[in-house]
């Protein structure tokens, strides 16, 4: 008799119940939030008050919100084990405003709450690219960065408020945080330019100026030349010339010979050009040429010293 109550006895104790003490949800940078529409698995942690029986513990799961999905609807603890950590939780969906979700954890005498877990609303902003300013005729890349690595692929809306910069949409790639767009400004394109980047309700802009490309130097093959012989002459420009190229205005004041040209052509893909001056005989020292160059606003000149 006393054998059998010490079995008993026995047996009583190794398949006791034990019952959940917590139950905590975290994301792998051990944070108690989440992006919604992220690729972050958060893992859930549930301590026992004592060990698990001979054949483990169930416990079953569920969540306030399908904004915290889980992938399993129950999880076994190991016999003899008090605790248990598992990466069930996600956060599929992308929301629009941040929400307080709970898991919950039920051994079958009641369910346990676990911690708060804020599952936040995905943002998009500007990352890399001009932050100023951008030149007539360019291609500007830009670089969007959403809050995380996205679950699934999204689109970031983008817009130009100026009809002479065109924009495309950002794609963001599977599991990427990041997305490009291009920026193209027209030859013509003037003032200024907003781009406004759109995603889950929220919205950010960055404005930037256009530059007219405009005359950087003008720079003479020589310092001096003899009257009545031609100089040559190189005008830099601040960026290389759209596809329908830029004509720089010249004017001269000295002794400048019949025919020099009143314009010259920097053509697509090219920051200069180079003319020839021609020059009037002087018939005595020396004389002073000044030949100005403009463009976008903007006039530089170089000098030449012509002698007898």
């Amino acid at each position: 008799m006393v054998a059998l109550l010490t079995t008993v006895g026995l047996f009583a104790a190794t398949s006791a119940h034990a019952d959940i003490v917590s139950v905590s949800v975290y994301n792998g940078h051990n944070l108690q939030q989440a992006y919604g529409g992220s690729n972050a698995n958060s893992r859930i942690a549930i301590t026992l008050d004592a060990p698990a029986g001979p054949t483990g513990q169930v416990i079953s799961l569920s969540s306030t919100s399908a904004n915290l999905h889980l992938s399993k609807s129950s999880v076994k603890i190991p016999a003899g084990q008090t605790s248990y950590i598992f990466g069930v939780a996600s956060t599929p969906n992308v929301i629009p405003t941040a929400e307080v979700d709970h898991i919950f954890a039920d051994d079958g005498n009641g369910a346990v709450s676990s911690n708060d877990y804020t599952v936040l609303p995905m943002e998009a902003r500007f990352s890399a690219g001009p932050t100023t300013s951008m030149m007539q005729g360019s291609s500007n890349l830009f670089t969007v960065k959403m809050s995380a690595n996205v679950r699934a692929q999204q689109t970031v809306t983008v817009t130009s408020d100026n009809g002479g910069v065109s924009v495309a949409n950002a794609v963001v790639a599977i599991n990427q945080p990041y997305g490009t767009f291009t920026a193209n400004v027209s030859d013509t394109a003037t003032g200024s330019a907003t781009i406004t980047l759109s995603f889950n309700g929220r919205s950010v802009t960055r404005t930037l100026a256009i530059k007219p490309i405009a005359v950087k130097m003008v720079v003479p093959g020589a310092s001096s030349v003899t009257g009545g012989n031609g100089v040559s002459v190189t005008v830099t420009l601040t960026a290389p010339a759209p596809a329908s190229g830029r004509t720089v205005s010249l004017s001269y004041v000295g002794p400048v010979g019949m025919g020099s040209p009143t314009s010259a052509v920097v053509t697509s893909g090219n920051t200069e050009v180079t003319f020839t001056v021609p020059t009037m005989p002087v018939a005595s020292g020396t004389k002073t040429l000044t030949v100005k160059a403009s463009l976008g606003g903007v006039t530089k000149s170089c000098q030449v010293s012509v002698s007898h």
